[in-house]
């Protein structure tokens, strides 16, 4: 629970038109603390959009006035999720999945706009660090739907509580009109009001961001609808992702295959950014431990530092070495995904899937060289499974042959490929020597 949050009336609401009525929204201003006396725990201070301050229960006396309307101005964000509606990445605030699509999410607007099968359900996820909460269908004959109402797009407003911009306005009682709301950079969404004032002068004004409220209306516009229920009720939690079971282990390999930029995104709140972290992209590294928040150290070769990533960020790589026999997914779509900038797809290679074949070489970033269906070809160790040395091999490749003769069988393995292969090898030596020379303008 932090300050900024837009928060709307909940399930156990009495105090009338405080909130100048149903869909009206206001900032949580101030959380309550033990001990106090204006302002007891399980307690926070909420400033209508309206104009009027005043404390609302969260949990206090077990009764809970409010709903989360929108996080996204407290800076909360899915950093590698893109809505498949608006096609928004990173999604801002909350996060809808669909439970009958496979991988299938909307943002927030998009979801209480009716975008995707209504039919289906969905869970509401808060966080990246909660767990999903189911909602019911959108189309459910009984589920109310609200018009949200405050300062949005087309209201009319003056400056507010925490108004410290001198003049800007031109003068106190001046009047300026709501032309959008955004977010403030990349720190928070939907945070500050851009207003024209009669002036003609124009800027953005604190609607949430940093939990200040700039502005006041004295003529409420109207906000997307909402589903009330589907809402999170202020004080109830969702149920966090637990850290123990962290899917890392000290001494497992891991690469980030993420771009830079959304790494960035990903470390806030996970051991921070550093930019030379962005030169170990790509590169394999080893887990040195695990945090208490289940955030993962790793060492790489070479450099006295050790980064802490956030685990999302970070992809499994099966440790393999020389002579490993390994068997090749049959999962063709994940194979063409995932050979992306690890030797490439083609469909020569069609006649792997799901053979087993023996490593040849193990290159730097962790991809392989493997003697298969009597070719070679570089796969990415995510396509390929360990099998241990007593299991059927239903499968003889012409290049299992002793260690003495692998460099052989590796040169002639590569006469074997096709054209396409071979321009998929080439292309790979081409990024490896690119990292060499980045690594070389590094040192100087």
């Amino acid at each position: 629970m932090e300050v900024g949050l837009r928060v709307v009336r909940g399930p156990d609401w009495k105090w009338g038109n405080q909130d100048e009525g149903e869909g009206h929204v206001g900032t949580v201003v101030e959380i309550g603390r033990q001990g106090s006396d204006t302002s007891p725990d399980k307690t926070v201070v909420v400033q209508w959009d309206s104009g009027s301050r005043t404390n609302y229960r969260v949990g206090y006396q077990d009764a809970f006035d409010l709903r989360v309307f929108d996080n996204a101005p407290i800076g909360v964000k899915h950093p590698i999720i893109m809505c498949d509606a608006c096609k928004q990445q990173p999604i801002q605030g909350m996060c809808w999945r669909c439970t009958k699509c496979r991988d299938f999410d909307l943002c927030t607007l998009c979801y209480m706009a009716d975008r995707h099968d209504t039919s289906h359900s969905f869970l509401r996820i808060d966080t990246v660090t909660t767990k999903g909460v189911k909602v019911g269908k959108r189309n459910s004959a009984n589920l109310t739907k609200i018009k949200a109402i405050g300062i949005f797009s087309g209201a009319r407003v003056v400056r507010g509580p925490d108004w410290d911009w001198a003049n800007q306005d031109g003068g106190e009682g001046k009047i300026g009109r709501v032309s959008d709301i955004r977010g403030w950079d990349s720190e928070s969404g939907r945070s500050v009001a851009h207003v024209t004032w009669v002036s003609g002068s124009t800027n953005v004004y604190r609607v949430g961001h940093k939990g200040k409220v700039d502005l006041k209306y004295i003529e409420a516009a109207s906000g997307r609808s909402y589903y009330p229920d589907h809402l999170q009720v202020l004080g109830k939690f969702a149920e966090a992702e637990t850290t123990p079971t962290c899917q890392f282990k000290v001494g497992d390999k891991v690469r980030v295959d993420l771009e830079a930029e959304i790494l960035k995104v990903m470390q806030e709140g996970h051991g921070g950014w550093n930019p030379r972290m962005g030169e170990y992209v790509g590169r394999v590294g080893t887990v040195h431990r695990i945090t208490e928040r289940g955030d993962v150290r790793v060492q790489y070769e070479g450099c006295s530092n050790r980064w802490t990533f956030h685990p999302g960020s970070l992809t499994k790589v099966q440790l393999h070495k020389v002579g490993d026999m390994v068997c090749i997914t049959e999962d063709i779509h994940l194979i063409k995904e995932q050979q992306k900038s690890h030797g490439e797809w083609t469909d020569a290679m069609k006649p792997t899937l799901g053979k087993v074949g023996r490593v040849l070489k193990v290159y730097p970033d962790g991809d392989l060289r493997v003697a298969v269906a009597g070719q070679t070809w570089t796969f990415n160790p995510v396509c390929c499974k360990a099998i241990s040395s007593n299991q059927d091999i239903n499968t003889t490749n012409s290049h299992e042959h002793d260690e003495p003769t692998r460099r052989s069988e590796e040169t002639t393995g590569r006469s074997e490929e096709t054209t396409a292969g071979l321009q998929g090898e080439v292309d790979r030596k081409q990024i490896r020597d690119r990292r060499a020379n980045l690594d070389y303008i590094g040192l100087h």
